[in-house]
């Protein structure tokens, strides 16, 4: 498990990767343990995520098309937590052999450290406008809008990780962020057509 001072180094270095320097890196440690320890990162993204499931639950039980007879709470919430697991160790497993065909081994360690403690500033940053949206607070609209505008600031995110741990080239970069993206929205719409939900949820 990492430590306290290991955690806020790393989110610190990924904030300053996140508005674009590359000393952020300096945040990680690059070791074999540390690559083991940045997996850690979930128990941070895990509370954030509930409460993206919680809003979702929400949002489900109050359409106007939801039927109770078709729709199975155990089932949902136990989808959503192997989706959380399964997410979070794909694209890991993924990149071993991308890395390799890539000739891109030798930051493979340093990118999946980064990469893991990364994901815990977007989830956070993508937890408002959803949460907002299913209290009512914000409209459809906005919480698009906010969410569309966040979207495109971690495509960015991502391919500026690739670039500086990985030393990709910008193509190969622009590769993997669309690898990710869709492996993962793969997932997702795979989880929710499992438990009966529209792609609209």
């Amino acid at each position: 498990m990492p430590g306290l001072n290991e955690i806020i180094a790393a989110l610190k270095g990924s904030f300053a990767l996140a508005i674009g320097q590359d000393s952020g890196l300096a945040g990680f440690e690059r070791s074999f343990d540390a690559f083991w320890r940045s997996f850690a990162a979930i128990l941070l993204i895990a509370p954030l995520y509930l409460m993206h499931v919680l809003a979702e639950h929400r949002i489900i039980l109050a359409a106007d098309d939801f039927d109770p007879a078709t729709f199975s709470a155990g089932l949902y919430f136990g989808v959503k937590a192997f989706v959380l697991i399964i997410d979070w160790f794909a694209f890991p497993i993924l990149m071993i052999f991308l890395a390799r065909l890539l000739r891109l081994t030798a930051g493979y360690g340093l990118y999946i450290t980064v990469f893991n403690w990364g994901t815990v500033l977007i989830v956070a940053a993508l937890t408002p406008p959803f949460i907002g949206w299913s209290l009512g607070y914000i409209s459809d609209f906005a919480a698009n809008i906010m969410s569309l505008g966040i979207l495109m600031i971690v495509l960015r995110y991502r391919w500026f990780i690739a670039r500086v741990a990985l030393e990709a080239s910008p193509l190969v970069a622009t590769g993997l962020v669309l690898a990710e993206f869709l492996m993962s929205l793969l997932i997702t719409q795979s989880a929710n057509q499992l438990v009966g939900l529209q792609a609209g949820y």
